[in-house]
């Protein structure tokens, strides 16, 4: 019954493509094809020796790095990433994540990893927006690879914005805003951990996150992220 109402639905009320309102092909996407191609994409080839690694390069148990896309201002990404987070695009988040799922799997198909983690919000924030867009990216990238995902890392308290901040002032900005309860320790001990993010910029926040997932006793861990605002 359902799948003749979404049927009729789809006829009567068609799906739009979220960046250029042309009608999309498949139901309950949110963006076509065209602009799907049309977005910038890095290049990255190698997960295990690329620029990302080298710019974290002094972290002895990061296994592999990843990004999708270069988050530019004048590319169509700069605009999807402002629906994500202020216009409640959550659907394109998942979308999107998935997106990265492919193509990451396409280039490592047999990476191995015991947790996906999304890179919190505040609950604050969560609250205004509905949703916390790295866990919908993280939701997309583990339903690809087949690595299950847990919202276990916490933000401790409420941090202004980084997009003003330079290097040092995102460091101190995040200095110490991230936990893990008490009871979700045995969860990471020992444990390959993918930390997925979606926007690296300065890699302030990963290198927090990073630190207090080392002091968990994490085995290995990696980074995928969505976006990546430098150049490769």
């Amino acid at each position: 019954m359902k799948r003749y109402f979404d049927y009729f639905r789809s006829i009567i009320f068609p799906d739009l493509c979220l960046f250029c309102g042309d009608r999309l092909d498949e139901f309950l996407a949110v963006i076509c094809q065209n602009c799907l191609l049309s977005l910038n994409y890095t290049t990255i080839a190698e997960i295990y020796q690329n620029k990302i690694i080298d710019r974290f390069q002094h972290i002895g148990n990061l296994n592999a790095a990843y990004a999708l896309f270069y988050y530019r201002p004048d590319n169509p990404l700069h605009d999807l990433i402002a629906q994500i987070k202020y216009q409640g695009k959550k659907d394109l988040a998942l979308t999107l994540g998935q997106s990265l799922g492919k193509k990451f799997k396409s280039i490592a198909p047999n990476f191995k990893a015991d947790l996906i983690l999304p890179i919190p919000i505040h609950p604050k924030r969560r609250a205004e927006r509905g949703y916390n867009q790295s866990y919908e990216i993280a939701l997309g990238l583990s339903e690809i690879i087949e690595i299950p995902t847990e919202d276990l890392l916490l933000r401790l308290r409420h941090t202004p914005s980084q997009t003003k901040l330079n290097k040092m002032e995102r460091l101190a900005n995040v200095k110490g805003v991230f936990g893990i309860s008490k009871s979700d320790l045995p969860k990471l001990k020992n444990k390959h951990l993918i930390i997925v993010d979606d926007i690296i910029t300065s890699g302030a926040t990963l290198l927090e996150c990073i630190a207090l997932l080392n002091e968990c006793g994490a085995k290995e861990i990696s980074i995928i992220s969505l976006c990546i605002a430098f150049e490769l």
